[in-house]
């Protein structure tokens, strides 16, 4: 009877245990709206706001461009752009890309966790901040979807 009892406690925390992890690996993607802020003189979310490559900087291409194979693979990040607005697309801090209005922008990249963020600058000195949006990259594809 005991073992009984131990057996169904074991398969009721292991079920438990294995919904979790499916939830947190879930790549269907989110969706942020997009938040009004006045001018902003730093932002914490902006590692480099640049598009100027370095000789020295050594960063291994992702497996679907003839990289190393990564455990768990990679997935494609797709940024879908729902506004009137270009906007500015930042992983792990570092300037991307611009994804243009109500276009889109694709970057594969390799598993673990990642973080976007997004940001659209106005000519009155306000900007529109997205995100930051972490998520786990395991194999497939990850969309996030910005709206106004």
């Amino acid at each position: 009877m005991l073992k009984r009892i131990v057996r169904a406690a074991l398969v009721c925390c292991f079920s438990t245990l294995l919904a979790i992890s499916v939830a947190a690996q879930d790549n269907s993607g989110s969706k942020s709206d997009g938040v009004k802020h006045p001018a902003l003189q730093t932002d914490t979310n902006i590692k480099s706001n640049s598009a100027v490559n370095s000789e020295d900087e050594k960063i291994p291409a992702p497996e679907s461009k003839g990289g190393p194979k990564a455990k768990g693979g990679g997935c494609m990040v797709h940024v879908n752009n729902e506004t009137p607005w270009i906007i500015a697309v930042y992983f792990e801090g570092d300037y991307v890309g611009a994804v243009g209005r109500y276009g889109d922008a694709y970057m594969p990249i390799t598993s673990g966790y990642a973080v976007l963020y997004a940001r659209a600058d106005f000519n009155d000195g306000s900007v529109r901040t997205f995100g930051p949006n972490s998520f786990r990259c395991g194999s497939g594809a990850y969309t996030w979807t910005l709206t106004p």
